[in-house]
C-alpha cells in the first residue's frame, strides 16, 4: 500500500491540483481562446487590438507555456481534467467489469492516430479564418468548448444549442476510451500551445541507454502516445502535456527534466509552477 502511494504520488497531487483549478479558474481554457479570436476579428475589421482580459490572459498564458511547457494542459486546464476523470472512471469501470477495450493496441491504428492528431491544426486555421472574416459570431454557438464553459459556468438552458450538446457528449464519449481524445485530436488551443517555442529547461527526458530492452511503459502510459526524447538527441516532442503520468510508471525512474540533478516530479518544483501559474492567472484576472 505504501508502495504504492509512494510510487503514484505524483498522480495523486496533480489530481487535487485539477480540482482545485477547476473551482478557482474554470474559464482560462476559454479566456485564453477567446483572446485569438478577438485578435483575430480586430484584425479582420481593420481595428485597434486592446488589451482586454482575453488577450492578457492569452499572452500570460503563453508566456508562461514558452518557460514551463505546457503543464497548464496537464494540471490546470478544466477540459482536460473532466477528460482525465471520464477516462479514469472508465478505466476503472472495466477493470470491474473485467472487460478492457484498447482501441490502440493495433499498431496500424496507432499510425493513423498519428496523422488523425493533425485535425487540430486544420480546426484553428478554419475558426481563426472565420474570425478574420467576421463569420465566427454567427457559428460560436455550435462550439463544444464554448458549450463546456456555459455549462462550468451554470449558464446551461433550454436555448442551448442541440448540436453543440451532441458534439460535446460524443468528445466525453471518444474521451471515455481514448485518453485526452479532445487534447490530441481537436483542441484549438492546444494546437496553439504546440506551435509556440519552448525553453529546453523543464522538457521531459529519459537516457535511453540506460532502459530495460524492449521496454517502452512510458509510452503506453503517455496519454498523449508520444515516446521521450533520449538525453542528447536535442528533440521535444510539443504535445507532451507535462502530465508526469512517466515518471510513475517508469520502473528505472529513468525520466528527468533538461537539468540532469533535477528529474522533474519533485514536489517542490510542482507547487512552484502551481504558485506561479496561479499569480499569473490572478495578475491577469482570470481568477
Amino acid at each position: 500500500m505504501k508502495r504504492n502511494l509512494k510510487k503514484n504520488k505524483t498522480e495523486i497531487i496533480r489530481f487535487i491540483i485539477q480540482i482545485l483549478f477547476f473551482i478557482i479558474a474554470p474559464s482560462a481554457f476559454n479566456v485564453a481562446f477567446n483572446g485569438i479570436k478577438y485578435v483575430f476579428i480586430q484584425v479582420g475589421l481593420g481595428e485597434k487590438i486592446q488589451l482586454t482580459t482575453f488577450v492578457t490572459g492569452l499572452l500570460a498564458l503563453l508566456i508562461y507555456t514558452c518557460i514551463f511547457g505546457r503543464f497548464f494542459c496537464g494540471f490546470a486546464c478544466a477540459f482536460g481534467s473532466v477528460s482525465d476523470w471520464i477516462y479514469l472512471i472508465s478505466q476503472k469501470t472495466q477493470k470491474l467489469i473485467k472487460h478492457r477495450i484498447n482501441l490502440f493496441s493495433n499498431q496500424g491504428v496507432k499510425v493513423v492516430a498519428k496523422i488523425v492528431e493533425y485535425i487540430k491544426y486544420f480546426i484553428l486555421f478554419g475558426i481563426l479564418i472565420l474570425c478574420y472574416e467576421g463569420r465566427w459570431n454567427s457559428l460560436s454557438s455550435f462550439s463544444p468548448w464554448e458549450m463546456f464553459a456555459r455549462l462550468r459556468a451554470g449558464e446551461f438552458g433550454i436555448n442551448a444549442n442541440k448540436i453543440a450538446i451532441i458534439i460535446l457528449i460524443c468528445i466525453f464519449i471518444a474521451t471515455a476510451f481514448i485518453e485526452r481524445f479532445f487534447c490530441r485530436f481537436l483542441c484549438p488551443m492546444g494546437a496553439v500551445f504546440s506551435l509556440i517555442p519552448v525553453l529546453p529547461i523543464f522538457n521531459i527526458f529519459r537516457n535511453k541507454g540506460n532502459c530495460i530492452n524492449g521496454c517502452s511503459a512510458c509510452s503506453k502510459r503517455c496519454p498523449m502516445q508520444i515516446d521521450l526524447p533520449d538525453d542528447d538527441s536535442g528533440d521535444y516532442d510539443e504535445n507532451c502535456i507535462q502530465c508526469l503520468k512517466c515518471f510513475s510508471i517508469c520502473p528505472k525512474e529513468n525520466n528527468h527534466a533538461q537539468i540532469k540533478t533535477i528529474r522533474g516530479n519533485e514536489f517542490w518544483l510542482i507547487v512552484i509552477k502551481v504558485l506561479i501559474l496561479g499569480l499569473v492567472m490572478l495578475f491577469v484576472k482570470i481568477i
